[in-house]
């Protein structure tokens, strides 16, 4: 496996975040709506959808990294 452009680069490749090769599928979320649609659902009345998407994922993050929180 080739080392990507973001890997070549000395400020990214010292951010581990940023040094990723492969997505584990557990580390994804589909969500079924093209660009337009995601868009205006969850843009719209100020964002309250998108908004309360990060809650849910920030709530699953500490879940994880902050369990006796």
């Amino acid at each position: 496996m080739g080392v990507s452009p973001i890997q070549k680069n000395s400020f990214y490749s010292e951010l581990p975040e940023f040094n990723v090769n492969n997505v584990k599928q557990d580390s994804l979320f589909y969500m079924p709506y093209n660009t337009e649609e995601f868009i205006k659902e969850y843009f719209s009345d100020g964002g309250r959808l998108l908004i309360r998407l990060v809650q849910k994922f920030e709530e699953e993050r500490n879940e994880i990294e902050k369990p006796f929180e």
